[in-house]
């Protein structure tokens, strides 16, 4: 009936184990997996408009023509061009962003042959750097005035000096740098509008190039959440891990308890069964005041002392511990079975 007592706990306590173990990994994962994914999304909305603005003449009804026809050049005045770039944030980011406005001629070999003669850039705009805080967009609007004739006569001159045949264009350009924060995730990007025209003694068309006109994008980063719970969730995981290991600790002492009993019960039944003739059953322990007691550590060294003594040995057993004692005269022999000595012996 104790047997069975004891592994019915034994059983309840591994359950308990099993449930406090689980839940502490459980828990212990969750509090270290706390990582989230952050993004930053972002669109941008870029345009280069412009127009040509004539010199007075007895052939055009308005003094400037919209972009993307032919322009004779001799009647060009100036350019007019407008440059727009927009950029919109899913979230509040902080940061700067930079800009500069540049004009640039390439003197490229004829014939779409590969190669340059000769390139030369002139700052329109110097640098502008804007700072910005918990915004959610921006934008950069520059209109400004361009002296087509000024560039061309510039190219018509190399020419003429080094007599070689280029396919020669002019580019207005706004280039724009982002340097962007968004919580945890950076934005670092260049962007280039920019207006080509030709460069010719003719008449010329002009082309519109930008970096990604309307591009969406995002960008994601796994970054480290400090939310409490997961703090909650490590203490709760290796406190329930330490339960478990309490739990593994008890079993192993009932366990061990358990062997002991059932050891002690066979041992103690094989000596009374083997030396029942010299075994003498007793209500109470003997006094043993005025006697000189010797203790001995194994059963084996008490029937020695039987051997010279011959006289019976008496048994009294008292809360799972046994006592086994000789007298003689001024001596007694004592012999003490309990749990402990049997771990020993076994």
């Amino acid at each position: 009936m104790g047997n069975k007592k004891s592994f019915t706990f034994i059983i309840l306590v591994l359950f308990l184990g099993i449930i406090f173990f689980s839940g502490g990994v459980f828990n212990i994962f969750k509090g270290f997996n706390n990582y989230k994914i952050d993004n930053l999304t972002y669109e941008e909305n870029n345009s280069v408009h412009y127009k040509v603005f004539l010199k007075e003449n007895n052939f055009f009804d308005t003094n400037y023509l919209d972009e993307n026809k032919t322009y004779i050049i001799s009647l060009i005045d100036y350019l007019n061009v407008d440059f727009n770039y927009e950029i919109n944030f899913n979230k509040e980011v902080n940061g700067e962003y930079k800009y500069f406005l540049e004009a640039t001629i390439y003197a490229d070999k004829a014939n779409n042959q590969k190669g340059n003669y000769w390139t030369k850039k002139f700052k329109i705009k110097d640098e502008q750097v804007l700072n910005i805080e918990k915004a959610r967009k921006y934008n950069i609007h520059e209109n400004l005035n361009i002296d087509y004739q000024e560039y061309n006569d510039l190219l018509n001159e190399f020419k003429k000096t080094t007599g070689v045949t280029t396919d020669a264009k002019l580019s207005i350009s706004m280039i724009v740098y982002n340097d962007i924060t968004g919580e945890t995730i950076p934005l670092k990007n260049k962007r280039n509008l920019s207006l080509s025209l030709p460069l010719s003694e003719l008449a010329i068309e002009g082309t519109v190039n930008t970096d990604d006109f309307n591009k969406k994008d995002s960008i994601e980063k796994k970054v480290r959440d400090n939310n409490p719970k997961f703090m909650f969730c490590r203490i709760v995981g290796i406190i329930s891990c330490f339960v478990s290991l309490l739990c593994g600790i008890l079993i192993y002492k009932i366990y061990k308890v358990m062997i002991l009993k059932d050891y002690y019960n066979v041992k103690l039944k094989k000596i009374l069964n083997t030396y029942d003739s010299i075994i003498v059953n007793v209500d109470n322990l003997p006094d043993l005041k005025n006697y000189n007691v010797i203790n001995v550590s194994t059963f084996d060294e008490l029937i020695d002392a039987h051997s010279e003594i011959r006289l019976p040995i008496n048994f009294y057993e008292d809360k799972k511990k046994s006592y086994f004692v000789l007298t003689n005269r001024e001596q007694a022999y004592v012999y003490r079975m309990d749990y402990r000595n049997i771990e020993n012996e076994k």
